[in-house]
């Protein structure tokens, strides 16, 4: 009997605390689904003149990877096809104990020599995704001359879309650093985890 009071007692407080905690929450989505605040977003005025003045900027795009074997080769692809910016190259993390991975990104460094390039740790994986950044920084910038102008970071999952190595050349020439929202596809009849980014 007591532990039955116990157990009613504990589940009562973990409850209060999980409502206590979604309070805020719920605080937006009244407030969307009664649209008293509707978001505004700055617009970025870009000077264009600055841009066409200065030579276009090598750019390279970094993917860390661990147990991508699956998905790398259908992105890589995927993104060279589609991307009509030509000035950019792929530098594709990946861990030596990974060695189906390790295939795919060197078949594709071969397929594609000027545009993939292969970095590979000096560390078993998985390690974390900061170190394995650091590696692939720490590899590319060793020659300062071959070195890129801006990097940019993406998954091993990424559609990259077309417009946005512009937009970042262009922004870039007056901020150390850019952030750009993540679209999420639909994914929820594949994965329950992915689908949480929809939200």
């Amino acid at each position: 009997m007591i532990l039955d009071d116990l157990y009613i007692a504990c589940l009562l407080a973990f409850g209060f605390l999980i409502l206590l905690a979604s309070i805020d929450d719920l605080i937006v989505d009244v407030l969307v689904f009664f649209k008293l605040r509707r978001p505004r977003f700055p617009v970025l005025e870009i000077d264009d003149t600055r841009s066409r003045k200065c030579p276009p900027q090598r750019l390279a795009v970094f993917i860390a990877n661990w147990h991508e074997a699956n998905v790398l080769a259908r992105m890589v692809e995927g993104n060279l096809n589609n991307l009509k910016d030509q000035n950019f190259q792929l530098v594709l993390g990946v861990y030596p104990n990974d060695g189906a991975t390790v295939k795919v990104a060197e078949a594709l460094a071969k397929a594609h020599p000027n545009r993939v390039q292969v970095v590979i740790n000096r560390r078993n994986g998985p390690t974390s995704k900061g170190q394995m950044l650091n590696e692939m920084f720490a590899r590319i910038f060793a020659d300062r001359t071959l070195a890129p102008d801006l990097i940019v970071i993406h998954d091993s999952e990424d559609m990259i879309a077309s417009a946005s190595f512009d937009l970042y050349r262009r922004v870039a020439r007056d901020c150390a650093m850019i952030q750009i929202p993540v679209f999420s596809l639909d994914s929820r009849t594949r994965s329950l985890v992915g689908a949480t980014y929809m939200e």
